[in-house]
């Protein structure tokens, strides 16, 4: 199974791709900006969205929990598609540098966020959320292990139908693992 951070990283990855397809299928329109290469530009960035979502999809197979697997995949599909569409206009209006294509996301809240940090602190919180569904899959508390045993929250037990305990504990950053009690 892959850490939290691995997971999300695999996504990142998927994501920085998918940017750096964009920018090369539209960077040439500024060279050339005729009506041939707009459309062969387009059809590039499609197909690069495309191989987004299958990666998208594949990696959601990963999250066990179809929430968590529901509300990452909707999420990032949601700014790949954004960042295609701010390709799309840029390119024909040529108003925004080729660096700027998905560089940032606004949330619902309108808090802006870095596109690659977005993109990773979802998928990071869709394994978090897919850890907490398994556990509680197989018993109301678990314990919680840290890779630092240290950690003040080194073997505290949560309820896990506690959301403030689980809040507490398993929030998108955190390395915490649960281990199920019978």
């Amino acid at each position: 199974m892959l850490s939290y951070d691995q997971f999300a990283d695999s996504v990142l990855a998927a994501f920085q791709a998918f940017r750096a397809e964009l920018v090369a299928a539209h960077g040439a329109l500024f060279v050339s900006p005729d009506g041939k290469a707009l459309l062969v530009a387009r059809e590039r960035a499609d197909a690069a969205f495309a191989d987004f979502v299958a990666r998208v999809r594949a990696a959601a197979g990963e999250i066990a929990d179809n929430a968590a697997r529901t509300r990452m995949a909707a999420a990032l599909v949601g700014i790949a598609g954004r960042a295609r569409n701010d390709a799309q206009r840029g390119a024909s209006a040529a108003i925004i540098g080729m660096r700027e294509i998905g560089a940032v996301y606004t949330d619902r809240l309108g808090r802006i966020w870095e596109a690659d940090r977005y993109v990773r602190t979802v998928a990071r919180r869709a394994a978090v959320e897919d850890e907490v569904a398994r556990a509680a899959a197989q018993s109301r508390k678990a314990v919680a292990r840290y890779p630092d045993p240290t950690h003040r929250n080194e073997g505290l037990v949560i309820d896990l139908a506690s959301v403030e305990q689980v809040r507490q504990v398993m929030h998108p950053n955190t390395n915490a693992r649960l281990h199920v009690l019978s």
